[in-house]
């Protein structure tokens, strides 16, 4: 990446082909622009600015590199002041007249900040599908299958706030308070690494480097975590356990890994990596604990992982899961 990156400006982000097509393409992940906050904090502001600006204006409808792009996005923007009351108009064209084009992306920012209050960000990942995301702070996180985290990129930078449903690891980077809101509780943090796992009653978060607060709202319990420890609400009796860390990160690389855990769950996770609809299996088998673990790039190769301990026979028919005994 060009040293003169680090000196950008919003409108260079916008008259940049290869920038606008990563932001509208939707993908959450490319070496060289996904690591800019990284690599040029000094210019974090203008990169996320220009992000917002590309995708609250829809830009994805310019032609990137069409040599009038510019204007019609200036067109844009002075369309969305026009119906805006009179208190908030804004002749951009005299404005831009009387002050130049080097303070372009000052107007821009202002724009941006003045007349969208909320840009609210939704991620979500379908069946079989992982997806790492950049934020706003530099902080990534990456979602398991059938898993979704939303946040407010207007406010994000102010007050590091995220939703999650789901499987998540995180990486934050030092700052400020960062909080991931679940159905379950809360996780609180300042900087470090840690998987949150948050579906139906069941929330259980391992903390992999730095200090994480788990706050339950059924009973207003909070533990603190240390790298190597966690904690769930399936018994909250048992309170902060130690855990082998790398075995709550193995999703990340297709592993699914389980100690003494229902097999209900390990069932569930199943229909979230693979296209299985329905598993007919006895209730009496639903919550026998299993231990062990399966990869997700064989169907047939994670259900024998999972019924050989159990001694269970199991099958495809179709897009159904049969298990049953052993005779």
């Amino acid at each position: 990446m060009k040293e003169s990156y680090s000196s950008y400006q919003v409108e260079q982000f916008l008259e940049d082909p290869d920038f606008v097509s990563w932001v509208m393409s939707g993908q959450p992940y490319s070496k060289k622009w996904s690591d800019f906050s990284i690599q040029y904090p000094e210019a974090n502001f203008n990169y996320i600015s220009a992000i917002r600006l590309c995708k609250s204006l829809q830009y994805k409808s310019l032609e990137a590199s069409s040599p009038d792009h510019k204007d019609i996005l200036w067109d844009k923007i002075q369309s969305a002041i026009a119906v805006e009351p009179e208190r908030k108009k804004i002749h951009l064209s005299r404005i831009m007249t009387w002050i130049g084009s080097a303070a372009a992306s000052l107007l821009l920012v202002y724009f941006l900040f003045f007349f969208n209050k909320t840009n609210l960000i939704d991620v979500t990942t379908e069946v079989a599908q992982t997806s790492t995301h950049l934020l706003p702070d530099g902080s990534s996180v990456k979602l398991n299958a059938k898993s979704q985290v939303n946040y407010d990129a207007a406010s994000f930078l102010k007050n590091r706030r995220i939703q999650l449903v789901g499987e998540a690891f995180f990486e934050v980077t030092k700052g400020s308070k960062f909080t991931v809101e679940t159905s379950q509780g809360e996780v609180e943090v300042l900087g470090t690494s840690f998987n949150v796992y948050s579906r139906s009653d069941w929330m259980e978060v391992t903390c992999f480097t730095g200090k994480v607060a788990v706050t339950y709202k059924n009973n207003n319990s909070r533990f603190i975590l240390t790298p190597g420890q966690k904690v769930n609400n399936k018994d909250i009796s048992a309170a902060v356990q130690q855990t082998e860390i790398d075995n709550a990160k193995l999703w990340t690389s297709g592993y699914f890994y389980y100690n003494q855990v229902p097999l209900q769950h390990i069932l569930d996770e199943l229909q979230r990596q693979y296209q299985i609809s329905e598993v007919q299996i006895a209730d009496s088998l639903r919550q026998i604990p299993y231990t062990g673990y399966f990869h997700k790039a064989n169907l047939q190769q994670a259900i024998h992982s999972i019924c050989l301990p159990l001694r269970l026979e199991g099958h495809m028919e179709g897009n159904t899961l049969m298990l049953k005994k052993l005779q």
